[in-house]
């Protein structure tokens, strides 16, 4: 915060103007533990995240292609959804971007890491030899990088030369050990160190009061002195007899020795520079603290004093120096080359949702990183409820079929069919625990489809008239590619248009004018004009939680309705948009969709959420900002 300039890229770094005199764990030095980041990954999986900061660190991507390079291999990676990744799998990862980049070198140093882990993992070494293969290897993965270094960098690196000096003389405790032995104890030591650079006379020392009470300085403030710490609370050694530590006075073996400690230590840093402040806070959380009695003396002066109310503070300062420009925000970028557009519905539902959402994520394939998460994807999960019940009905075809059919027959059929889906959909993988997961899927599935069978034969007569149907249409001028979850055939001939759903919806969001879930209304509107007309269309809401049909019918229509199966007709329905009749409603969808798609395609981007939910789940906060701007404009 002293020297935020430094946060520039390709800056010259400033030093702070300030020195603390505690160090900190050695292992918490960037340098060293992008160091002993590599080692460990020869041995073990790392966490993606610290793989992540593995991968795109600056002490081994000297140049910003390689900086690049590992920010891909990191998106690679975290699409296969494992929260540890290990060096096979960035091996496996790496030839996704050989072709791309044939004479970049940093490809080339993460095989030699894997040739390492493989030929050095089993072999028995002195700890001299390991520490002088650890010095190898780093520096064939050109670690800490050709970038001249920082003075704190330079000792951190003298530093652990001198920790491996120690532990090569390990040689005198273990005879031959193996790799995963050795870093232990290397990471050990370096754990156990502590480290400070070393200061430059900056003229801000932040430092303990013991080391303090014995320096003179031209001013001090001693912060935190409240009454529940200074004095300290006892603490008697727990393996010396108390009467020995009362009889010696041993340091925090009685309230009376720490009482005259602090009295001490009061009165030498009331001496020691010619302008002292004493502070102490008002509370902690919800608990009220005062201040020390031992302070108490010392004239009381308010925080106000210290603020000088005529002087604007750096915000107020760079606020009132702002020189605002509007610029209108109407712009648009027609497409002209529909040829790299891809998708289908998906498109009019971002268009709907925030027309810069659509710009960003179709045109400019701009995504967020993927979050692994524990178990399988709720993507993954998704697809493999389609495929099961699309194979289920294709065997199946009628619901005639369905309530003859054997329950043990059903059941090796749903088995079969989810163990073809997991394995079509869920790659092979070395994640720690990954065999019990799909296991635990697979049970959950079986239950889950057997429910909703159990739903599906309590239907009013049907039967499947056709499955995972493709097609292409074209909205005005944007290209569409569409795929029909289901249709059935009801007991009257009449057509029933159904998606699949694994988690909640709303009727309502079928007539709004903003079709933010245009699949069925797309599927309906833009029917083939060869079948007989739909006559509704349903939400099939397959999900733990609670199973049921959710849909609108046409205006004739009299669905039976259960707890599980509501079609409701389309004039019972309340919608802002008053729509009565199935006609009005199809056209109206049509309307919709096709100023949608021109929005699209004139290159509408204004960032126009539909309601503030939809930021929460878009992931493009770092592009767009919207959030951020909102959030000035309120503190402003």
């Amino acid at each position: 915060m002293f020297c935020i300039e430094n946060i520039i890229p390709n800056a010259d770094a400033k030093k702070p103007p300030f020195n603390i005199s505690a160090g900190t764990p050695f292992s918490c030095n960037k340098l060293i533990h992008t160091g002993l980041s590599l080692l460990q990954l020869c041995i073990t999986p790392l966490p993606i995240q610290q793989l992540a900061a593995l991968l795109q660190s600056p002490y081994l991507c000297p140049t910003e292609e390689d900086a690049c390079i590992g920010a891909q291999l990191d998106a690679l990676l975290r699409e296969k959804n494992q929260l540890q990744v290990g060096l096979l799998d960035l091996y496996n990862t790496i030839p996704l971007l050989s072709s791309r980049y044939k004479n970049n070198t940093h490809l080339l140093r993460w095989r030699t890491l894997l040739q390492f882990s493989r030929e050095k993992k089993a072999i028995p070494l002195k700890p001299s030899m390991w520490a002088h293969e650890f010095i190898h290897l780093l520096k064939s993965m050109q670690w800490p990088g050709e970038r001249t270094q920082t003075t704190e960098e330079f000792q951190a690196l003298e530093k652990f030369k001198k920790i491996l000096f120690e532990f090569s003389k390990l040689d005198f405790i273990f005879d031959e050990i193996k790799l995963a032995k050795a870093f232990q104890l290397l990471q050990s030591q370096v754990q156990q160190t502590i480290f400070q650079a070393k200061s430059h006379d900056e003229p801000i020392q932040i430092m303990g009061t013991l080391e303090a009470s014995s320096i003179l300085f031209d001013a001090v403030w001693i912060m935190g002195l409240h009454d529940a710490i200074w004095p300290a609370a006892t603490q008697p050694h727990p393996l010396i007899p108390y009467a020995i530590q009362q009889q010696y006075q041993m340091p925090h073996a009685t309230a009376e020795r720490e009482l005259q400690f602090c009295e001490r230590m009061t009165k030498r840093l009331m001496q020691s520079a010619k302008q002292v402040i004493f502070s102490s806070p008002a509370k902690t959380g919800d608990q009220l603290l005062f201040p020390s009695r031992l302070i108490q003396s010392v004239p009381f002066t308010s925080s106000d004093a210290f603020i000088n109310k005529n002087e604007n503070t750096l915000a107020e300062q760079i606020l009132a120096k702002k020189q605002l420009e509007t610029v209108s925000d109407d712009n648009t970028i027609p497409i002209h080359d529909f040829s790299m557009i891809r998708g289908g519905s998906h498109i009019l539902k971002l268009q709907a949702l925030c027309p810069y959402q659509a710009f960003a994520k179709i045109r400019l394939q701009a995504k967020p990183l993927n979050e692994p998460t524990l178990g399988i994807a709720a993507m993954i999960k998704g697809v493999i409820i389609h495929q099961v019940l699309f194979e289920i009905w294709d065997n199946i075809k009628d619901q005639m079929t369905l309530k003859k059919m054997d329950q043990n027959a059903l059941n090796k059929l749903i088995v079969d069919k989810i163990d073809k889906a997991i394995t079509e959909n869920i790659a092979p993988s070395n994640a720690k625990h990954q065999h019990a997961l799909i296991a635990v899927e697979k049970k959950r599935l079986q239950l889950l489809i057997q429910d909703w069978l159990k739903i599906e034969k309590s239907r009013p007569d049907f039967r499947v008239h056709s499955l995972e149907t493709a097609c292409q249409i074209s909205i005005n001028a944007l290209p569409l590619k569409l795929r029909l979850d289901r249709v059935d055939e009801l007991a009257d001939g009449s057509l029933l248009l159904i998606d699949y759903k694994s988690g909640k919806n709303e009727i309502k969001n079928l007539l709004q004018e903003r079709l933010t879930d245009p699949q069925l209304p797309l599927y309906a509107a833009y029917q083939n004009k060869n079948e007989p007309a739909y006559q509704g269309v349903a939400f099939a809401e397959i999900r733990n939680a609670k199973m049921s049909y959710q849909g609108i019918t046409h205006e004739n229509r009299k669905e039976q309705k259960t707890n599980t199966f509501q079609l409701i007709p389309i004039q019972d329905t309340k919608n802002d948009l008053r729509i009565t009749q199935w006609e009005t409603a199809i056209e109206s969808w049509k309307k919709s969709l096709e100023a949608t798609a021109d929005d699209f395609c004139r290159g509408k981007i204004t960032i126009d959420p539909i309601q503030k939910v939809t930021c929460d789940h878009c992931g493009l906060q770092s592009v767009c900002r919207y959030n951020i701007a909102e959030s000035i404009t309120e503190k402003q």
